[in-house]
């Protein structure tokens, strides 16, 4: 059989199977059927695994004390946002309408403040920040606690109005306790359900039975369908900023002059005219603007430096710091070497050896590389509230073209989780200089090639003929 036709053949074989299945999906929705005596109304909401401590002080329903902070604020608004639909004639909300709805009175409204307790800026002073629908979404979803209380309480206020109710000033204590409980919870990576807890009843048994063998089947027949395919990225995941890290000021600085692209980059007389003009004006925009421009890649060493700090009102403890990567032949698209006059080296105390299969963070030595102890089994960073560390990594690769993602641990007062770091939403990338086709010529590897002469001027050189320096 060639390879043109084995999907057809597989599809066929899915689609037959998917017809011997068609009993069994009738007699299971039947089955759901009869349990719920005639109705399949009921809604079933996953939640993330409960907390081992319950939600205090809020005036909780009986039914709810065993739900954490941010399911408890995610019931509260699923059922005012029902009463509002119901109050509305049943006209449900866009997620637009009700953003719009809740940034007006964000934007203008004077009952966000109540009883003059100070929450809410001023216009004079700060800025009232406006929220997106997709933040809204996740606060009635999920129970994401809002980034400012008083966005939140926005959202409560809209949807009393709607439903045309008032809510108490006790409210306003209740909601806000709520608010700083989930605040100190961090998001569940993954969405678990405690089947034992007795939470679910029988039909949300018999549809999560159902969920499971479509999940598994599904599965198999994916990983049936594209086993010629490459496995999943591990370089998917992508800073989330409700983490219990805040991470800012991320930038990454080259230790070496010389530098790469992917891509063939071709310059004209113009171009290397203009990039020679700039550099003797002063090297650090031109530089960063180049950089971004171009995405160039360092070569062998590249320095992340970050700012970190606590996203919670408690203390939060860095136990942890890895790298996830991709790593390829060597980059070999452009070469740039700048002209040096000597300059001091960073001084870099962690680092990442890239071209190890355990890239985790390491001490450096005197040279820069990464080849002491692992650096979290000796120490951590903790991160009190109000507080704020400023780490630099040097990420090293000698044999390899790498994009690479960190990741963080970190332990918090309700638990241990893991959190990605990178470059707004993109990967670091680094990369070893590409083979030579031709040992007597250095930069044979790449198809285009520029170097600094003195004076800062570029200038192209064939990759081919060119022996260096």
């Amino acid at each position: 059989m060639s390879a043109a036709d084995r999907p057809r053949t597989r599809l066929h074989a899915v689609s037959q199977l998917g017809l011997r299945l068609l009993p069994f999906r009738k007699r299971l929705l039947s089955s759901v059927f009869r349990h719920d005596q005639g109705t399949f109304s009921h809604r079933i909401t996953p939640f993330p695994k409960r907390s081992e401590t319950p939600v205090v002080g809020v005036g909780m329903r009986k039914s709810e004390r065993n739900l954490t902070p941010r399911e408890e604020i995610s019931a509260r608004l699923t059922e005012l946002r029902s009463k509002a639909e119901s109050h509305r004639g049943g006209r449900e909300y866009t997620w637009d309408k009700l953003t719009a709805a809740v940034n007006d009175k964000i934007r203008e409204g004077s009952d966000l403040d109540a009883a003059g307790r100070g929450q809410l800026p001023s216009k004079s002073t700060e800025v009232r920040e406006p929220v997106n629908k997709g933040a809204v979404g996740n606060w009635i979803r999920r129970g994401d606690p809002a980034t400012h209380f008083y966005q939140l309480w926005a959202l409560v206020l809209v949807l009393h109005a709607d439903a045309g109710s008032k809510p108490p000033l006790t409210k306003y204590v209740e909601w806000e306790t709520l608010w700083k409980q989930a605040r100190n919870t961090p998001r569940p990576s993954t969405l678990q359900t405690d089947m034992r807890s007795g939470r679910f009843g029988g039909q949300a048994r018999v549809w999560m039975a159902v969920a499971g063998v479509v999940a598994l089947v599904g599965a198999g027949l994916i990983y049936w369908l594209n086993t010629d395919s490459a496995s999943s990225s591990p370089l998917a995941r992508t800073y989330d900023p409700h983490s219990p890290v805040v991470v800012q000021g991320i930038r990454t600085t080259r230790d070496s002059l010389d530098f790469v692209l992917a891509d063939k980059l071709t310059l004209g007389t113009e171009d290397l005219r203009t990039l020679s003009e700039e550099a003797t004006r002063g090297t650090g925009a031109n530089q960063a603007r180049f950089d971004q421009q171009h995405d160039t890649i360092p070569l062998t060493y590249n320095t992340v430096i970050m700012t970190v700090s606590t996203n919670l009102d408690q203390p939060v403890t860095i136990t942890g710091l890895r790298a996830l990567k991709e790593c390829t032949d060597p980059f070999g698209g452009t070469f740039f070497s700048e002209y040096s006059q000597g300059g001091s080296t960073p001084n870099v105390k962690l680092g990442i050896d890239l071209d190890s299969p355990d890239p985790q963070a390491r001490y450096t030595d005197e040279h820069m590389a990464p080849t002491g102890p692992p650096f979290f089994t000796k120490e951590n960073i903790q991160l009190k509230p109000g507080d704020s560390t400023t780490l630099s990594l040097e990420a090293v690769t000698k044999k390899y073209g790498c994009s690479f993602k960190l990741e963080l641990t970190v332990d918090t007062p309700t638990g241990q989780v893991t959190q990605i770091v990178d470059h707004s939403g993109k990967p670091f990338k680094v990369t070893a200089k590409a083979e030579p086709k031709k040992p007597s010529f250095p930069l044979s590897g790449y198809q285009a090639a520029y170097v600094q002469q003195i004076g800062y001027v570029w200038q192209t050189v064939n990759p081919s003929e060119y022996r260096g320096r």
